[in-house]
């Protein structure tokens, strides 16, 4: 007589983003910041009043950990200005502002 035993599967990773701010100078700039995943995961720009086509990420989906990079465009305005990315890692959101100065 077999007896079988169900060990469930458990994930030790924990979600998350390894920044939770980032400063940068006026010029062009690129960064990394790494994406702790144990399920899917998805990027969004947000709009914190300065627009968002002056910053961009390398990938937008995926679903493990994995390195993404982060990539500006000089500011050329004179005033500092404040973006936002969002990771949504299974329903969580972990949030990355950018301020990057004039």
């Amino acid at each position: 007589d077999a007896t079988s035993t169900h060990v469930p599967i458990i994930s030790y990773i924990s979600n998350g983003i390894s920044a939770s701010d980032y400063t940068s100078t006026a010029s062009n700039e690129s960064f990394e910041i790494k994406i702790t995943a144990n399920t899917n995961w998805s990027l969004s720009k947000v709009d914190l009043g300065d627009g968002i086509t002056w910053f961009d990420s390398n990938k937008v989906l995926g679903n493990s950990s994995y390195y993404i990079r982060i990539s500006l465009l000089e500011n050329t305005s004179g005033i500092n200005r404040q973006g936002q990315i969002t990771v949504t890692i299974g329903g969580v959101d972990f949030d990355l502002t950018i301020l990057q100065l004039a």
